[in-house]
């Protein structure tokens, strides 16, 4: 719809002259000016064929399992290792959300590149990720030379993926990272994820010792170690993103392990059926409970965890990337 202050100009004389102002930008009037656009039209074509010929991407093997396709150029041996933690995956989220057999016929994509150059080069807007999703690929890198294949990446990002395609939630964004987190840190071994067992050398956790938690719930929020729940649920972000990534992946992650196994299962059903109707505080709070009395239950389960002694953890053979 379009709204023209009658006492400004008519109607019929201001589309005339906007439609004369976009001619002379589209059509110039002037040589010279015709000259520089068709110049600047071709650097753009340029920069454009430029892109996508260097982000150009072949994969040198196609590997599929019962419920993945993998694209990839790492070694046969390291995509089907992939494959097989990605099913390792499957199975346990499709359990855990009641995920009914041939609810969805279609199998999911993977992208699995041979370095992070090669990565970086294919996905220049990456920015830090290691991994990342978006529909319809998970895209994933696996250094060769490297001793440590860190599998916790491609785990979070594909249960975005699982999220999107197989469950189709609709999440806010604490619940889709929390969930993401959940089962990217759970251990995994011998094919069998341990859901709610934490492994510590998988992200965010390897940073919870960088929080430095006093075990005061109001003096560590006055520190800006902690944002409220009311802040978390509502996908408020009262300190910068930018600056305080890891702080907030680590809530995220906190949020939602402290409501499937804290208080011996207290909150599970209650968040389940939370985000099967997400929404913001209100919805939060009608399932699962007034934030006021949520928040120090959680800051006591994440306090333990810091300190090790909630739960159980395992400890991988994995270094900690990134810490």
């Amino acid at each position: 719809m379009r709204f023209i202050a009658p006492y400004l100009l008519p109607t019929g004389s201001l589309e005339i002259g906007l439609n004369k102002r976009l001619l002379n930008i589209l059509i110039p009037a002037n040589r010279s000016d015709k000259k520089r656009l068709l110049i600047d039209v071709l650097i753009a074509a340029l920069v454009f064929c430029g892109y996508f010929w260097y982000t150009h991407w072949t994969p040198a093997h196609k590997l599929e399992s019962e419920h993945y396709i993998a694209f990839s150029n790492a070694s046969i041996e390291d995509t089907q290792d992939a494959l097989s933690k990605a099913e390792t995956l499957w199975q346990a989220y499709t359990a855990f959300w009641d995920v009914k057999a041939g609810s969805t016929d279609k199998k999911l994509l993977l992208k699995i590149y041979s370095s992070r150059k090669e990565f970086k080069r294919a996905n220049p807007l990456s920015g830090w990720a290691e991994a990342f999703y978006t529909e319809p690929y998970c895209h994933q890198y696996i250094e060769a030379e490297s001793e440590n294949k860190s599998h916790h990446w491609m785990v979070h990002e594909a249960t975005h993926q699982l999220n999107n395609e197989v469950s189709q939630f609709n999440l806010p964004q604490w619940a889709e990272e929390g969930i993401a987190c959940y089962f990217s840190t759970t251990r995994m071994a011998d094919g069998k994820m341990t859901l709610g067992v934490i492994d510590r050398n998988t992200y965010p956790i390897w940073w919870l010792s960088s929080l430095g938690l006093s075990g005061d719930l109001s003096r560590d929020k006055a520190d800006k170690k902690i944002v409220s729940i009311k802040s978390i649920v509502n996908d408020e972000k009262p300190l910068v993103m930018n600056k305080h990534v890891n702080l907030y992946y680590i809530h995220w992650f906190s949020l939602v392990h402290f409501l499937l196994e804290g208080e011996q299962g207290k909150y599970r059903e209650a968040f389940i059926a939370c985000v099967k109707t997400p929404s913001g505080l209100e919805a939060f709070e009608r399932n699962i409970g007034p934030y006021q009395l949520i928040e120090p239950q959680w800051y006591r389960h994440l306090f333990q965890i810091t300190k090790g002694k909630k739960g159980t953890f395992y400890f991988s053979c994995l270094h900690r990337i990134g810490a």
